[in-house]
């Protein structure tokens, strides 16, 4: 997402960031594997799976 518009009415809705997110991750871990390093990197400090889906606002 190179940019985001400032009129909320045209900014996308958090599950279309969601599934762009997944999509760029999916690249980036197909093209990792195809390079031959499936390898975790040394300074990696893991993923964390959460289910996006069940996201509530926070109180103002």
């Amino acid at each position: 997402m190179a940019c985001v518009s400032p009129t909320l009415a045209k900014r996308p809705t958090i599950s279309q960031v969601v599934a762009e997110l997944k999509e760029c991750l999916a690249i980036h871990e197909l093209a990792r594997t195809e390079e031959g390093h499936e390898r975790e990197p040394t300074n990696s400090i893991g993923m964390i799976d959460t289910n996006l889906t069940e996201v509530n606002p926070l109180a103002r």
